[in-house]
């Protein structure tokens, strides 16, 4: 489709993708499920890159594409096809964004067997700790933590970054404190997680470690120069996150 080709070679002309997104739905009865499924993946590399420029409101977007391939029964490219565990996690967090749980939970029953039969189990609980967590119940999630063997690092680097704000949420700083402890000694060795997120990771474990230190007596000079080191910060994982909890630490 030349629309396709337009809107990755002329990035900031939204005209091309809207141009494509309705050109496709018009005749997608035209092609198959595999033609299908490619498309409308370029369609959420185009709403990912445009998140990425700065643009947040195409993770409507994105998660509209999303459900458009769940109503076209494309979600892989064919019936024996098993869905990818990436995408199911990415659908997780993108409708998560949008404070969509009521959808997210029919997503996971309807889907979840989809998925290859050794991932099923894990993802079920992997995505209700997000879940649980969206909604504050952390105790819960300390209950599903524990249900959960996960071997993608990936997912363990997911996991550990939550871990952490459970445990903030807690008050269980030991815990927190034993915990960036061995994700340093994880994100120096290991060889599976791009220099960009370890970059991301450590920043993150970084600023955490501070907010950590502060207490009621912690100057508000410091916990503003905090505020404004993680304002600067480019690459950092939860950025909002952070920022939210150091505003916290500066009313109290």
């Amino acid at each position: 489709m030349n629309y396709l080709n337009k809107c990755f070679k002329e990035k900031h002309n939204i005209d091309h993708y809207n141009n494509l997104r309705k050109a496709f739905l018009e005749s997608i009865h035209l092609f198959s499920r595999e033609d299908k499924y490619f498309i409308f993946n370029d369609m959420l590399s185009w709403c990912i890159l445009k998140q990425q420029e700065g643009n947040t409101g195409y993770i409507g977007e994105e998660l509209d594409v999303i459900k458009l391939m769940l109503e076209h029964q494309c979600l892989t490219g064919s019936e024996t096809e098993p869905m990818n565990i990436i995408f199911f996690r990415n659908v997780i967090f993108t409708a998560l964004d949008l404070n969509e749980l009521d959808w997210i939970e029919n997503f996971i029953t309807e889907s979840i067997n989809n998925l290859s039969p050794q991932f099923r189990e894990n993802m079920r609980y992997y995505s209700f700790i997000y879940i649980e967590y969206h909604k504050k119940n952390f105790e819960k999630c300390m209950e599903y933590f524990s249900y959960l063997k996960l071997e993608n690092s990936i997912f363990k680097r997911d996991l550990r970054i939550l871990m952490l704000k459970v445990y903030y949420e807690l008050n269980y700083y030991e815990n927190a404190l034993y915990l960036l402890d061995s994700t340093r000694h994880l994100l120096s060795g290991s060889r599976e997680i791009s220099q960009t997120h370890k970059l991301r990771d450590s920043n993150f474990t970084k600023f955490y470690k501070k907010l950590l230190k502060i207490t009621k007596d912690t100057d508000a000079s410091e916990i503003e120069l905090l505020k404004k080191n993680i304002l600067n910060e480019v690459n950092v994982e939860s950025k909002s996150w952070l920022m939210r909890k150091t505003e916290e630490k500066s009313r109290r």
